[in-house]
This record gives structure tokens, C-alpha cells and sequence, in this order.
């Protein structure tokens, strides 16, 4: 017989052509559309085929297939309760907790540097920061501008004098600069009031090119008198005149002071002359000391000079600046090595932590309840911040309050040569404001991104020619579902404790939307492909979801497993979005699988209702023009009816109409009502054919390219030579992320991290060695340890070439010192065995007496005849052993100034002991034993990433082997190590990050489809995409890290989605490579293009934010991922599958393309309800139960086809051979009714009587094989119309096509009746799908 036609629409929404019932998806994708048919088929033998494949997707799409179906029963009930609940996590959100600390965002989170961190914290306290200085630095506004001038450095003095000199007042204390900042600390002298002056009047650790100058003096706070009865600051004081003088005084009066020993720690440190003899900038300032170095000649500086070999501070053996450190860009002269030119200058202060600033003033000044080392923190982060409120203001020339509290001001700041030179503030506290304010979601633009998005869905899905079928309305509610799913997602993650960060809030609404509007794609092309006719109407969304819903739950599994991979990738920003990933796709899954089908659902009931897509109220109204227009392309159905004996029942068979085409004139005007008509199965005009869309023309042509063989061998070539270079390329990738990309651009935290990275590039360091080891007996080895970082070319050395001294080595010259004080009274007699003169002997040599005699033993302390037989420091260089920590407390007490200029921070710290001549007391108390100590340093030249990563590696290096090798626990840190050394193990997680992925993925593909082949395919295919992704990196200039890196990651979840698409559709088509190919194209590429357009857009927001590291790392990466993701899959994977693709799923013994017409499956058995008598069954009742599978009509019409049965006419014969009794209840016929002589058949009527002539089948079907029957046109109104009640005896689904002749009316009735029972059923005249008229 002659198939029936059947028109369909594609998803751009333009009519295909009629196609055979065999080229319609359950011949040529059986697998897809029911699997359980072709397992049945394989277990017939009918069919080869993969049967653990098989199973696994039969058991997959009955689950599915019921949930579907309930879905669609329930659908409002699903969306409310759906609605509630993702509105109920949404309220989560208001328990978010951001982060906003860089150390705590962005610092690798491993186990050895947390180990590192954790033992750091245990001993220097849980607040302990490492961005806790406040830099200020100067540049010049204009080209011309020279910082190396004394106008610049006068401009550079009085901006930070006056920002220096703010205070805040909190905690009942008014605190400045000098009670905040890391100083120098004075020797205790047992007077309460002497001590305070002494630790007032020291100087705080500054390092600044003013030090070279008298100028620098004014940096110095000074609230109190240098000496008691004599006032003055450090811009006029002689330290060394003073003390005499002020000594003179004192004795001369018979007063006492330990003179000497003040004397010879301001000796020691370096204090000798302070400010006094060097050069001032302006000579001709008034407070210029006389006896300043050009205050004669009155000549400026030479400022390049003076600054070409660092600064000394006041102190100048332990306050000495570095070039590197307060001069940037520098030019040299090849001659001298002066500075010629400079770029900027830098002033670093540097100031307590937070746990040093609230143990220094606990016991002190502050008594407030309240104070803790976190309060500490804010009284910090409050001066920072008014320090540089204060420059900000001073460099705009506005005027600043004199009393907060009232509205006087002071008059406006002048300073000379301001507006030539721009000045730029870094404070820790200003980098966590800043952080802070950009971290919460952006409502605006998360609200731009997605109706972005939801323009373009709409577009995509909108109908020109049918707003009925449009699924604009679908798609937008997808996303607007997808919002609330996002909202919902980290509400639920605020909920669960998830620390939000910068990059969650700014990347994670938008990397969702990317993500999720794929699967809006896969699902609207299964709901365009399922057309009305090919389901029962309850059971359209279990097909759709059967179809769709294996995609969605493989792809949204891999992205599951990508975010968990992400985990591997050791920041903490990076690692929450990770989670919060996770958890988003959760609830994006569920979405799709349940949501998304009630959605589908209603628009469905919309479809069914006849009203316009996105104007619901509107319902399609036809004019009777059109449909009368449109009557005359409306064929006419005949039927012939003939009387079987014995029992005169009529044998009706229903005729094809002949194919009459509607005038394509009518087609443009006639839209709506054509698509109603074939979708009833009219015969479609040929001029449909021409509304073909360019889109559908692209793809058949597109995906035909794939089956010629100098097609497949150039893209093979291109992809092989693409590799290859991608794969040597991938060697000249940079590591990089630069601080200034953490913060926006138009801040000054942006400007400072340009300015250092581009001018100075200094940083500071400290190695710290823990306990464990024993300091007194292996000096030598900690000596020689120091000594081997001499290596590292990025450490500052001293003038002499050699490393800066530690603290054993400063610790060690201080006993030398000591020792040769004690020789020289020895020698002269003040000092014996038993004693000292005190008038006599020298204070260093009474403490040399004292240190001499310890023999650290408890029950033995002092042993006076060590004095002749040992030495504080032996011949080797070594410390005296057992009096190691006796002598580490004298040390820390008597030398105060050289302990703490030493940096070495010390836990724990030596208590504190007091040297008095006076005192004959011999024994000193003795340390602890040492569990942290710090050796410091200075780096320079750490230009990139690259060189950073370098010196962490020897760093390293030596710190491991001697941590192996000679057992010193050891570990560096440093704002290097914190922030770079990610980069040191970045691309080894991201390899086991990308392994723990496609392991990910291998297991649930080898769980999901049982398909090795396919699974090693795709694997191979997503090698490549990573190889591709980071070559694309290294071309267009996106170095590695950690969110590049991440973002790679992500790519394989968007690379993987297309691929798996095309390659379940590939493996579900039937017939060769080639042809499964080509279908495969056919089938996703669509829906692949729109994806990649979607996914572009919901990121295209992105570019325009003003944070760097998500326009520089993540936009612009996953802008190389789509795009690689999009190429690859409709290139050269096709290419992959059309060589080495597997199998089909099944393949066919009868035909290579298709599958042979299967036998129906018998119905189930069901209890049969009693009869009521005179009760007629409607068809196609809409209240049926979902059935267990879909099937086309054509298999629930037509058994095993038989090539005998080759009709002449086209004609619709109820196959299998089915008697349809018949009892016709005529009211005016012209013709008689029939008798049991004549058969039935009517004497005027030919065609019935040909009909009649014909001597029945021997099974007792209507009709024989060849007969043909004419249809009656010649008779159109010789038969009125009569109520026919039909009875038929099956035990198969039988359908009836029997559509009506009318002359007028808005609508036209169904076209087909259709019954699935075994029991008598009858039709009465009704329109609609319960029954038939017939002519």
C-alpha cells in the first residue's frame, strides 16, 4: 500500500515536506524514539545490535517516560510547588557571608602552606597579616616632570608629614602614628618614666628616600621631651651632644643615670648624629641646622646621587633603605652608578600586626573591656584608611575639618609644586574596603545578562508563520526559571555555610546561565519534533522527556563532575565557586527534569487551546474567507461500502483522496489553517517545498560535506597539523595573575600594584625556623643555612656584597663586644675571680662577668671558674653552648635596639632581665627554648610571574634540603609565597583536576550507555579540546592561572555537551557512518549554534566590568572555550565519528538504513469492566492511562507489510485485514437500501457494484490483492448523509481514517477514529475524534 503522508515542522518553525512513514525517526532513529521497540526487535533476532546498551537505555527511558507522564497529569500542581520552594532557599540569601580578605581569597589553600600558616598563626597570634604596611608613593603628572628633584622630595615630605600626623580615637585612646607603627625599642632601665621617653622619642621603621636629607628628621613623631628640662625634636638634636650634655648636668647636681649604658646602646645603634649633618633640601629654610652638610655653600642636593646608594635612617646600623625599595625606574650611569633618572619614589611605614599592637598596649595605656587583638585590627584599619583620606584631600587642595564635630574648617593646603606630581596610597585596610564593595551580586547587571539572554531564546523560538506554535513563551519561562534556580541555588549555599566571595557573586550568575540555557535548547527541539499525531495527547511529555532527557542527565552529570574536578585547584575563591557550582547544577538538573516538562506541559494545553504564543488570551480566529479559500484545497475522503454474505453485513474499505493541491497563492495568507491541515494528513502542495528555511537548506548541505572523501582527508590534515602546533604551543604558556587585576581600575589600590609591578618590585621575605632543633649546639649549621641564600640573586645585599645579618649573627657580635669589654677590665685589674670594682669596671664588662659564670644548668647556675676557661664566642665563631639561652635573655634585655632591629620575632620571647652594675645577684634567668625564629630579607627584581616562580623554587630548594639533610625545620614566607606559589603546583592540579574529570566522565558514560567506544571517542575528543583551549591561551595572550585554569576545566563540561548530543544522536541513527553523520548534523547542529550564541551573550556582560581578572581570565577564556567548544563539535568530532565512530546501536538485517515494519506487541491484558448495554465506547477517549510506549500510527495500524499487496490507486485499507461490520440507518438516500439479493450493492451505483463483483479474500477481507477501486466523484450528491454504526472484531489497535466532506464551517473535525480494545465498538454521528461521518 501507499504510506500515508505526513507533514512535519522543524524547530525554525518552517514546513518540511511530506516524508515517508520509513525516513520518520522510529525507522531511522528507533533507538531514540523507543528503545523498548528495538529491544524487542533485537530479542526477535530481527535486529544486531548492543543489547547491554539497549537494556540500560530501555530501563532509562521507562523511568523517565513515566515521570514525564506524571509530570504532565500534575503540571500546575509541579510548577507551584516548584515555585514555592525555589522561593523558600531564595530567602537564604540574606545569610550570605562574604569574604574580603585577599590573603584569605587568593593565597594558595595546600597542605604544606597551611601547616606553614598554622604554625605561624600558634606563635604570632590568628590576626597575623601580611599586607599590613602603608605605602606612598610619588610620580610625576606630566612627561617632563623629574622626581629626582628637591622640589619633589620637599612636595613628597610635607604630603606625608601632614598624612602621617592623623589620629584616630578609639577605646578611650587617642592613637597616632607612633603608637601604632613597628619601632625600635630602647633597653628597659627600671624607671617607668624613662622608658616611656625613650620608646616615644624612637624613631617607627620607615624606609624613604627623605633619610638621605635633614628633611626626613620631620617623619619622626615627637610628643614628649627628648631628656628631661631639655626640649627639642630630632630636626635639631645631636644625640650624642645631648646625652653629654644633659650627663654634665646631672652629676653636677649628684644626681644618678645609667648613662653608660644609654650611651652605648645610641652608640651601638647608630645614633650618634641623627639628622644634623645631612643636606637639606631647601638650605635656604630656616630650620636647617647649621651644621647641615650645603647649609654654607647653600647649594641644593644632588638628589640623584645621594639616593643612587639607599638611605640611613636615624639609626643608621638598623634603619637603612634600599634603593630598590624608594627609587623606581631607574636609569644609571654607566660611569659612577648615580641615578641619572627615576620614574617614582616610595615611602613603605611600617606598622605592628594586630596581635603585637593589643599585647603591646594591654598592659599598658588601654583598659577598656573590649580591647582584643580583633579590636586592635579596626583601630589599625581606621588610621589606614583616614591616612589616606587625608592625601587624597591634600591632593585636591580641599579643606579638612579642624573638630570633626562641627563645621569650622581649616583654610585651604597650599604645597609648593603640588599639582605637578600625582601620589598614590596602598593600605591593607583600603585593599579590603575596596574588595568589599565589589563583592556583593549586581542586581542591575545580572538582570541586564539575562533578559539578554531571554531576547535572543525568544527570537530563536518565535514563529513567523504560526504564533500557535511559537515557543517563545517556553523558552522565556526557562529562563526565567533559571534566575530563580540560580537565586535558589546559593541561597541554599548561603544556608549550607558557603563563604561567598568577589568572583562568586560576579561570575557564578552568569557562568549558570551559560551553562543552563544548553539544555533549553535540547528539550525545544524534542518538543518541535513531537507533533500532536504522533502520541495520545496525555502521554506527549513522557515521549518528549524520553527523548530529551537522557542528554540532559549525561551532560548535567559531566558539568557536576567538572565543578567537583574544579575542587583540585588550591584557592580558596576559586574552590567556593567550585562548590557552589556544584550545588547550582544540582538544582539545575532537577530543574530540567522536572520543572522544564511542566512548562512543556502547559504550553502544550496552550497549543491544543489555539492561542498565540507569549498573548495566551488571544485565540486563533481564522476569517471564513480563508477557510472557504482554503475548501478548495480541502480533499474529499470516499468510502465504499459492500454487503458481505450470509449475514448482509457491509464491508466498508476508506479510499485515498487524489491529490489536490492548494494554490500557493493562498499559502502566505493561510498560514495557521495550513499547518492545521496537514497536520490532519492532507496532501501537502509542492510549492510548500519552497518555504523550506535557509537554516534547514545550511544544514542538510552542511552535514552532506561529511560524506565526501577530499572533505574528510583536508580536515583530517587540519586537524592533526592543528594539533600538533597546539601541542608544542601549549610550552610557551605563561603563568600569571597579577594583583592589580584583583581590584577595579580606577581605584588607587589598582595604580599602587601598577606602579610597583611596573617601577619597584620589592618585596620583603623572612625564612622562619621552627623548634625541634637544637640552636645552641648547631650554630654552625644554622650559620651555614644563611649563608647558602647568598645564591639567590634576588636577594638585596649589604654594601659589602655580603647578606643581611640575622639575628645569631647579631646576637654573636653583641657577646664579642661584650667579651672585649670584659678582657680589658680583666686586664686592668677591675674585674678578678671574685668580682669587680664598681667604680671602675665598665658596665659591658660587670654583664661580660655575669654571662661568663652561667653554666645553664638549674641546679648549678653559676660557676665562677668558667671565667678563665671559656669565651661568650669560641674560636670558631660558635656561642658557649649550655649559657646559650642564658645569654639570649641578657641579649634580648641589655641590647634591646639590636634585638629588635633584627627582625627576628622570637616565640618565645626571652623575659625580660635588668643589668644593674650595682647588683652582685650572678644569675641570670634562662630562655626557653626557641620554637620560632625569622631571618628577614629584601628582594628585588621579581618583574612577572615566571622570575617569581624561579626564585621560589631555589628558595625552596635550599629550605627542603636542609630540612632533609640536615634536619633545621624551615619554611619561607612572604607576600611571594603567599600569593605565587600557586603557580609553583598550579599546572599539576589542573592535570589531575582535568584526569579526575575524564575519569568522571568514563564512568558515567560506561554507567549510562555501556558503550566503550563511545566513551574512549569522546574522551579522545576532549583531550584535544583541552590541548586546543590552552594553545588558544598562549596565542592570544591569557596566561595560567587559577581562574584560566578553571575556566579550561568548565570548557570540558561546554565541550562535552555538544559532543554528547551528536554522538548519542550518531549512535542512534541506523545505517553507515556517513549517513549516521549526516543525520547526526542534522539533528543537533541547530540546536549547538543556538547554545554557543546563548552562552555568548550570557557572559557578553562580563566584558564590561571593571574588576580585571574576570575580563582578562574569564571572559575572554571562556570566550576561547565556546568558541573552540562550538568548532570542534561540528567539525571535527563529525570528521571523528565518520572514521573510527562506533556502532550503531542497532542495525537492521533487512534494509541498511531502517528498520522493517515491526508486529505490533499484543495489548496488554487488562480486567475488563462490565458492559453496560447500549453504551457506546468513545474513541480516542482522553482520559486513558499514559500507554507504556509511543508508536507512530503506522505501527498501530499495519502489521508485517507483504510485497504482494502492491494496490494500483492510492487507497487507506485497514490493515491487518480487518472485517469492519457495518449497519447504515438511511433516511433520504436516492439509492434503495440493500437486499440480500443484490448484495448490498446498489443498482445505480458502478463503482459499488465493481465493488461487489469482486469475490471476497479468503480471509474475508473487503478487498483482494489487485483490485482496484475508483473513487466516486462522478456520485458527489446522490448520497445524503446517514448515521453509520460500525462493529469491529480485533484483537489488534485498529485506526480508521474517515474524515467528513463539509461545505462550510470554522473548523474542520479530526481525521481519523481509533480504537484499542477487542470488544464491539461503535461510532455514532458525531464530530470530533468519537466519531465519523461517512459519505
Amino acid at each position: 500500500m501507499t504510506p500515508a503522508l505526513e507533514a512535519s515542522f522543524d524547530q525554525e518553525g518552517c514546513i518540511s515536506p511530506p516524508e515517508d512513514k520509513h525516513t520518520s525517526d522510529l525507522y531511522i532513529r528507533t533507538t531514540w524514539v523507543d528503545a523498548a521497540l528495538a529491544y524487542s526487535l533485537l530479542k526477535k533476532g530481527k535486529v544486531a545490535g548492543q543489547r547491554a546498551s539497549l537494556f540500560m537505555l530501555r530501563l532509562v527511558q521507562q523511568e523517565i517516560s513515566h515521570l514525564g507522564c506524571f509530570i504532565q497529569r500534575h503540571a500546575t500542581i509541579i510548577l507551584i510547588l516548584s515555585t514555592i520552594f525555589l522561593l523558600a532557599n531564595c530567602i537564604g540569601l540574606k545569610s550570605v557571608v562574604y569574604e574580603t580578605r585577599i590573603d584569605r581569597l587568593w593565597f594558595e589553600d595546600s597542605e604544606n602552606l597551611n601547616n606553614e600558616r598554622s604554625y605561624t598563626k600558634k606563635w604570632q597570634g590568628e590576626d597575623e597579616t601580611v599586607l599590613n604596611n602603608q605605602m606612598f608613593v610619588q610620580r610625576p603628572a606630566f612627561p617632563n616632570t623629574s622626581v629626582l628633584t628637591p622640589e619633589a622630595l620637599i612636595a613628597h615630605s610635607d604630603v606625608l608629614k601632614r598624612a602621617s600626623s592623623v589620629s584616630v580615637d578609639m577605646y578611650d585612646k587617642h592613637w597616632e602614628l607612633q603608637h601604632l607603627c613597628a619601632a625600635l625599642s630602647f633597653p628597659s632601665f627600671e624607671d617607668g618614666m624613662v622608658d616611656r621617653i625613650l620608646e616615644d622619642t624612637m624613631p617607627c621603621f620607615i624606609m624613604t628616600p627623605l633619610y638621605c636629607f635633614w628633611e626626613g628628621s620631620r617623619l619622626i613623631p615627637q610628643r614628649f621631651p627628648i631628656i628631661p628640662n631639655i626640649t627639642g625634636d630630632w630636626t635639631n638634636v645631636n644625640p650624642k651632644e645631648l646625652i653629654s650634655e644633659h650627663r654634665k648636668a646631672i652629676e653636677k647636681y649628684g644626681g644618678k643615670f645609667f648613662y653608660e649604658k644609654l650611651e652605648n646602646t645610641i652608640e651601638q645603634a647608630g645614633l650618634n648624629l641623627g639628622f644634623s649633618q645631612k643636606a637639606c633640601l631647601n638650605p635656604e629654610n630656616p630650620e636647617c641646622p647649621k651644621t647641615a652638610e650645603n647649609k654654607k655653600t647653600m647649594a641644593p642636593p644632588n638628589v640623584g646621587s645621594k639616593l643612587s646608594f639607599g638611605c640611613d635612617g636615624m639609626a643608621s646600623r638598623y634603619m637603612h633603605s634600599p634603593v630598590e625599595a624608594i627609587v623606581g625606574g631607574v636609569k644609571e650611569s654607566k660611569t659612577n652608578g648615580e641615578i641619572m633618572e627615576a620614574a617614582a619614589l616610595q615611602t613603605i611605614i611600617y606598622l605592628m600586626s594586630p596581635t603585637n599592637l593589643y599585647t603591646y598596649w594591654k598592659n599598658d595605656e588601654v583598659h577598656h573591656s573590649d580591647w582584643s587583638p580583633a579590636n586592635a585590627a579596626l583601630v589599625l584599619k581606621a588610621w589606614q584608611l583616614k591616612f589616606e583620606n587625608e592625601v587624597a584631600r591634600l591632593t585636591k587642595g580641599l579643606r579638612s575639618p579642624v573638630n570633626e564635630e562641627d563645621d569650622m574648617f581649616e583654610a585651604e593646603i597650599t604645597i609648593p609644586n603640588l599639582n605637578q606630581f600625582s601620589f598614590v596610597t596602598f593600605t591593607s585596610a583600603n585593599l579590603e574596603k575596596i574588595i568589599a564593595d565589589n563583592t556583593s551580586f549586581d542586581l542591575c547587571q545580572i538582570i541586564v545578562g539575562y533578559i539578554i539572554v531571554a531576547l535572543y531564546v525568544v527570537l530563536a523560538m518565535f514563529r513567523v508563520d504560526s504564533a500557535v506554535k511559537s515557543k517563545c513563551s517556553v523558552a522565556m519561562i526557562a529562563v526565567v526559571f533559571i534566575l530563580l534556580n540560580t537565586a535558589a541555588g546559593l541561597g541554599m549555599c548561603a544556608m549550607l555555610g558557603l563563604i561567598f566571595n568577589m568572583a562568586t557573586s560576579n561570575i557564578l550568575p552568569f557562568l549558570s546561565l551559560a551553562i543552563g540555557i544548553s539544555d533549553v535548547f535540547v528539550f525545544t527541539k524534542a518538543y518541535a519534533e513531537q507533533p500532536s499525531w504522533q502520541s495520545r495527547p496525555e502521554e506527549q511529555v513522557g515521549c518528549i522527556l524520553r527523548k530529551a532527557g537522557i542528554n540532559v542527565m549525561l551532560t548535567s552529570m559531566c558539568k557536576i563532575a567538572a565543578f567537583i574536578a574544579a575542587g583540585w585547584v588550591p584557592i580558596p575563591a576559586m574552590r567556593a565557586i567550585s562548590m557552589q557550582g556544584g550545588v547550582l547544577m544540582l538544582f539545575h538538573m532537577a530543574f530540567m527534569l522536572l520543572v522544564m516538562p511542566a512548562v512543556i506541559s502547559i504550553d502544550i494545553k496552550r497549543r491544543q487551546a489555539g492561542r498565540y504564543d507569549l498573548l495566551w488570551p488571544v485565540r486563533v480566529k481564522p476569517s471564513v474567507g480563508a477557510i472557504r479559500k482554503l475548501d478548495i484545497f480541502k480533499p474529499m475522503r470516499q468510502a465504499v461500502a459492500v454487503t458481505m454474505p450470509p449475514n448482509s453485513h457491509i464491508v466498508t474499505t476508506v479510499l485515498a483522496p487524489e491529490d489536490t493541491e492548494m494554490p500557493c497563492s493562498e499559502i502566505d495568507a493561510n498560514k495557521d489553517s495550513l499547518h492545521r491541515t496537514l497536520e490532519d494528513g492532507w496532501p501537502v502542495p509542492q510549492c510548500v517545498n519552497k518555504c523550506s528555511s535557509l537554516k534547514r537548506l545550511a544544514v542538510v548541505k552542511y552535514s552532506m560535506l561529511f560524506t565526501y572523501s577530499g572533505v574528510k582527508v583536508f580536515l583530517f590534515v587540519w586537524m592533526i597539523g592543528w594539533l600538533i602546533f597546539s601541542g608544542i604551543n601549549i610550552t610557551n604558556l605563561k603563568n600569571g595573575l597579577e594583583l592589580k587585576d584583583l581590584v577595579p581600575a580606577s581605584t588607587s589600590v589598582h595604580e599602587y600594584f601598577h606602579l610597583h609591578t611596573s617601577y619597584f618590585n620589592f618585596y620583603n621575605m623572612h625564612i622562619t625556623t621552627k623548634g625541634a632543633f637544637n640552636y645552641n649546639t648547631k650554630q654552625a649549621l644554622l650559620h651555614d643555612f644563611h649563608s647558602k641564600f647568598i645564591g639567590v640573586n634576588n636577594i638585596i645585599r649589604e654594601q659589602d656584597g655580603g647578606l643581611p645579618r640575622f639575628w645569631l649573627a647579631t646576637f654573636k657580635e653583641w657577646l664579642i663586644d661584650i667579651q672585649l669589654a670584659f678582657d680589658e677590665d680583666w686586664r686592668n685589674g677591675h674585674i678578678t675571680m671574685e668580682g669587680w670594682n664598681k667604680s671602675a669596671a665598665s658596665e659591658r664588662g660587670i654583664l661580660g662577668y655575669k654571662l661568663l659564670v652561667q653554666t645553664g644548668r638549674p641546679d648549678h647556675p653559676v660557676d665562677k671558674s668558667q671565667l678563665t676557661k671559656i669565651k661568650l664566642v669560641d674560636s670558631n665563631g660558635n656561642i658557649y653552648s649550655r649559657g646559650f639561652y642564658n645569654y639570649l635573655t641578657a641579649w634580648a634585655s641589655h641590647d634591646a635596639v639590636g634585638y629588635s632591629a633584627s627582625k627576628a620575632n622570637m616565640r618565645p620571647e626571652p623575659k625580660p632581665w635588668y643589668h644593674d652594675p650595682n647588683d652582685f645577684a650572678l644569675a641570670i634567668p634562662k630562655a626557653k627554648s626557641i620554637m620560632y625564629a625569622e631571618m628577614p630579607f629584601n628582594l628585588r627584581d621579581l618583574n612577572d610571574t615566571n622570575s617569581i616562580v624561579q626564585f621560589i623554587a631555589e628558595v625552596r630548594d635550599i629550605c627542603n634540603s636542609y630540612s632533609k639533610s640536615y634536619n633545621i625545620p624551615c619554611y619561607p614566607s612572604g607576600i611571594p609565597f603567599m600569593f605565587w606559589e600557586q603557580y609553583f603546583m598550579l599546572r599539576r592540579f589542573l592535570l589531575f583536576g582535568v584526569a579526575t574529570l575524564l575519569a568522571s566522565i568514563i564512568l558515567i558514560l560506561m554507567l549510562m550507555t555501556v558503550n566503550i567506544f563511545l566513551t574512549t571517542l569522546i574522551t579522545a575528543y576532549l583531550v584535544i579540546c583541552c590541548v586546543q583551549i590552552i594553545s588558544l591561551y598562549s596565542i592570544f595572550g591569557i596566561s595560567l592561572s587559577a581562574i584560566s585554569g578553571l575556566v579550561a576545566l568548565y570548557g570540558l563540561a561546554f565541550c562535552v555537551q555538544p559532543a554528547l548530543n551528536i554522538s548519542l544522536s550518531f549512535i542512534n541513527a541506523i545505517g553507515n557512518r556517513n549517513r549516521r553523520v549526516r543525520l547526526a548534523l542534522e539533528h543537533m547542529m541547530m540546536p549547538t549554534l543556538h547554545s554557543t550564541v546563548a552562552a555568548v551573550l550570557s557572559i557578553v556582560v562580563l566584558a564590561f566590568s571593571n574588576l580585571g581578572f574576570i575580563v582578562n581570565h574569564f571572559f575572554f577564556a571562556l570566550l576561547i572555550v565556546l568558541i573552540v567548544s562550538c568548532v570542534n563539535s561540528l567539525t571535527f568530532f563529525p570528521l571523528m565519528l565518520s572514521i573510527f565512530g562506533p556502532p550503531g546501536m542497532i542495525e537492521p538485517h533487512e534494509y541498511e538504513d531502517r528498520i522493517a515494519t515491526p508486529t505490533p506487541s499484543p495489548p496488554r491484558k487488562r480486567r475488563k469492566a462490565p458492559r453496560r448495554p447500549r453504551r457506546p465506547i468513545v474513541l480516542n477517549h482522553q482520559q486513558q492511562r499514559c500507554a507504556f510506549h509511543c508508536r507512530e500510527p503506522s505501527l498501530t495500524t499495519i502489521s508485517e507489510e507483504s510485497n504482494s499487496w502492491q494496490p494500483s490507486t492510492p487507497e487507506i485499507v485497514v490493515q491487518p485485514k480487518v472485517v469492519l461490520e457495518t449497519t447504515t440507518h438511511h433516511y433520504h438516500h436516492n439509492h434503495p437500501p440493500p437486499t440480500a439479493g443484490t448484495s448490498g450493492c446498489p443498482a445505480n451505483c458502478p463503482a459499488a457494484q465493481q465493488q461487489c463483483s469482486s469475490p471476497p479474500a479468503p480471509d474475508g477481507s473487503a478487498t483482494a490483492a489487485g483490485n482496484s477501486v475508483p473513487p466516486l466523484t462522478s456520485y458527489p450528491h446522490t448520497i445524503a448523509m446517514a448515521t453509520t454504526k460500525v462493529k469491529a472484531k480485533t484483537q489488534l489497535e485498529v485506526e480508521v481514517h474517515t474524515p467528513v466532506m463539509m461545505s462550510a464551517g470554522p473548523f474542520w473535525p479530526s481525521a481519523s477514529t481509533s480504537s484499542s480494545t477487542s470488544s464491539t465498538f461503535s461510532s455514532s454521528d458525531q464530530s470530533g475524534d468519537s466519531g465519523a461521518k461517512q459519505s
